[in-house]
């Protein structure tokens, strides 16, 4: 399924959801197996892996479940999405070409603590963002 339009709301809603769960996850040290562990098995791995790559949509219950796991509280994670998705659509117009700048900072400070194969799907997704980014700007040109 593909979900990659930087021109719809819920897909850049999502994007940023994904970014803080994983970031949260990755904070607290633990692998997505752990995750999993804590959430009893209700979702797989491979589930968790898809929400915080933004490859799937998470349901409101799974998200409260997630936090929950995760030991926030799903309010002020939904405030930090929300505050970070209002930053996100007032810099748009102000950003040039650094308009991936917060993703690429979370990659910086994480990569230290990723695997080679989790570097490596982050470096590509960062890729295939920002030419997906570079293919809308020109089609508005």
């Amino acid at each position: 399924m593909d979900f990659e339009n930087d021109e719809n709301l819920d897909y850049q809603l999502n994007k940023i959801a994904s970014i803080v769960i994983k970031e949260k996850r990755l904070n607290k040290g633990y692998s997505l197996e752990d995750v999993v562990n804590r959430l009893n098995n209700i979702i797989t791995r491979q589930s968790l892996y898809r929400y915080e790559n933004n490859e799937a949509r998470m349901k409101n219950n799974i998200f409260k479940k997630i936090c929950l796991a995760l030991n926030e509280n799903p309010s002020e994670v939904w405030e930090e999405i929300n505050s970070r998705f209002l930053n996100n659509i007032n810099d748009t117009d102000t950003k040039n070409n650094n308009s991936f700048d917060e993703l690429d900072v979370l990659y910086k400070n994480s990569k230290g603590i990723m695997s080679e194969e989790t570097k490596s799907t982050i470096e590509f997704l960062m890729k295939k963002t920002i030419d997906n980014y570079e293919k809308s700007k020109n089609n508005k040109e």
